[in-house]
């Protein structure tokens, strides 16, 4: 599809112009064919919303993630029951933040944008309880806490496009039936089950399973279980405010086995990584 619709160069007025970062919630939402010259995250929070980006069409839905960078010309057309967030950056900030993730992402992501990408419930409860206390402050009151929020918010979802490239490479060397497999033990449903019940899971016996993962990861089943329970644990801890306590239950640990795993492979308690990230958005 070419666009023959005029190209629209909407300006948009930050709330603070040196912070560079803004936020808006938009139901129901349809726009014309437009670009800009900041970069742009859009959360679907109810769908179903269709967008035209680049002459190319997206379905997207509940918990998708849409990051566009600037020079992308693009539109929505949405549905009655639809819902989004929209959270803009300027290239500067948006470079910091990447830098803060992984030095190489801000490069990675402008090769591939668009991206599309999916987050877990947890996160969009997370994003959206914070966008939730944006929208009832008033920000011409107290800038400085609501740009915080506002990059608080995009760190988060940085970190979630951050994950994504690193699942997709990792998926690229692996066989179809394993990279199905790994997505199945990557759910949330899933992640706090018992090892037994996770070998029922897959197509293979246990010592054939113990095999492949070590043939391709390089470590057991076991232990690629163990590495995503605390890689869970640890998003959690980022994305939510659900106590330690209740985190170690949901990847079916006790609160003392949890904080000694987690400071094994972390290096630091579960309460001092919590606290340094948020120190440090």
């Amino acid at each position: 599809m070419k666009h023959t619709a005029e190209i629209k160069k909407p300006s948009i007025e930050f709330i603070n112009a040196e912070s560079g970062v803004d936020f808006h919630w938009w139901q129901k939402n349809a726009t014309p064919l437009h670009s800009h010259t900041y970069y742009e995250i859009v959360v679907i929070y109810e769908g179903p919303v269709t967008q035209i980006c680049n002459d190319k069409k997206y379905a997207m839905e509940k918990g998708d993630i849409f990051l566009l960078k600037p020079g992308d010309v693009h539109m929505f057309l949405a549905s009655p029951t639809s819902s989004q967030l929209n959270f803009s950056i300027v290239k500067n900030e948006f470079r910091k933040i990447c830098n803060n993730t992984e030095p190489t992402l801000f490069d990675k992501i402008n090769e591939q944008s668009p991206i599309k990408i999916k987050i877990s419930d947890a996160e969009l409860n997370y994003i959206v309880e914070l966008a939730d206390k944006i929208k009832i402050g008033n920000p011409e009151q107290s800038k400085t806490p609501y740009n915080t929020m506002i990059k608080n918010i995009i760190f988060n979802l940085v970190n979630s496009i951050y994950n994504h490239f690193e699942i997709e490479s990792l998926n690229n060397d692996l066989p179809t039936w394993m990279v199905d497999y790994i997505n199945v033990l990557s759910k949330p449903e899933n992640i706090g089950k018992k090892i037994a019940d996770i070998y029922d899971l897959a197509p293979y016996s246990q010592s054939m399973l113990n095999i492949y993962f070590k043939k391709y990861l390089n470590k057991t089943l076991v232990a690629y279980m163990r590495q995503l329970r605390l890689d869970y644990g640890a998003k959690l801890l980022i994305h939510s405010n659900y106590p330690i306590s209740l985190i170690a239950n949901k990847i079916s640990y006790t609160t003392s086995h949890f904080i000694h795993e987690f400071s094994s492979l972390y290096g630091t308690s579960p309460a001092e990584y919590r606290n340094k990230l948020n120190k440090n958005r």
